[in-house]
């Protein structure tokens, strides 16, 4: 009966060309791409490039938290008497 027509149109949708589920594969690449944009976490060194070190230390340790983190964090190295 019913139950039967049910199920030939669930294996019916399954069977769905490629093509017509592009649109909602696309669409679920954007959330996802968007999702994880929002969970990169953004690191910010600030500092004083004097000639203390500073800038080197800052290198090395954005070099380091880019070697265990890879692409989820973003380090940013801003000299606040160059740039302010």
């Amino acid at each position: 009966g019913s139950s039967a027509a049910t199920s030939h149109g669930s294996s019916a949708a399954a069977a769905a060309p490629p093509h017509a589920l592009h649109p909602l594969l696309t669409s679920l690449r954007s959330v996802r791409e968007r999702l994880t944009r929002r969970r990169k976490k953004r690191i910010l060194i600030l500092i004083s490039d004097t000639g203390g070190g500073h800038r080197a230390s800052a290198q090395a340790l954005a070099g380091l938290i880019g070697r265990q983190h890879g692409e989820s964090i973003e380090v940013s190295i801003v000299d606040v008497w160059t740039n302010y």
